[in-house]
């Protein structure tokens, strides 16, 4: 995942709270949590090294029929 500035941005406050975010995100170690291998930034901005979860994306599993029952979701 990467987040990049617009043109001409320097590292904004958002965009350091934002790496510093992930930073303290990649320390979670959940089965229900998505793990993130490595976070930085550069000039044109911050990136993201995720865990692959190989499956049916968000989107296709929220609009399977029947819907999934609200303790699934939960």
């Amino acid at each position: 995942k990467v987040l990049r500035h617009t043109e001409g941005d320097a590292l904004t406050s958002v965009t350091a709270t934002l790496l510093a975010e992930a930073r303290v995100l990649a320390s979670v170690t959940s089965p229900h949590v998505v793990a993130i291998h490595d976070v930085g930034g550069d000039d044109d901005g911050i990136w993201m090294v995720l865990e692959w979860i190989d499956g049916m994306d968000l989107e296709r599993w929220v609009r399977q029929t029947p819907a999934p029952h609200w303790r699934e979701v939960m």
